[in-house]
C-alpha cells in the first residue's frame, strides 16, 4: 500500500482507503499492507494483466519476488493484455488460473 500510495495509482487508493499518507499514519500502512507482514506464511496465488491501469504490472511484480525471499510460497501468473478485472470474469482465462491454482492447492494441500 505505501508503494500503491507512493505511485498515485488508482486515484489515490491508499490514499482514501487508510485516511491519510504514510507518514501520517505509518502504523495504518504497516498493519495492512501485505508486503509489510512479509512473510504472510499462507500460500498465495498473484495473477496480474500488463495492462493493469488500477495497479501497475510491476507492483505484483515485486510483490511476489519479496515474499518469495521472505520464504511464502508464491505463484506469479502475468497475462498479456488483460486489465484489473479479468480475474473475476468467470469464462476468462485469469479465472481459470485461479479456479486451477485453487484445486492444487486443496487437492495437494
Amino acid at each position: 500500500l505505501r508503494r500503491i500510495y507512493e505511485l498515485g495509482c488508482s486515484n489515490q487508493v491508499a490514499l482514501e482507503l487508510l485516511g491519510g499518507t504514510p507518514e501520517q499514519y505509518p502504523e495504518r500502512y504497516a498493519a495492512a499492507s501485505p508486503r509489510e507482514l512479509l512473510p504472510l506464511g499462507v500460500p498465495q496465488l498473484i495473477v496480474q494483466g500488463d495492462a493493469d491501469d488500477t495497479i501497475i504490472v510491476d507492483i505484483g511484480r515485486e510483490y511476489a519476488a519479496a515474499a518469495q525471499a521472505a520464504g511464502d510460497k508464491v505463484e506469479y501468473v502475468e497475462f498479456p493484455g488483460f486489465g484489473h478485472f479479468e480475474h473475476i470474469d468467470r469464462n476468462s482465462p485469469a479465472w481459470k488460473a485461479v479456479t486451477d491454482w485453487l484445486e492444487r492447492l486443496f487437492r495437494d494441500g
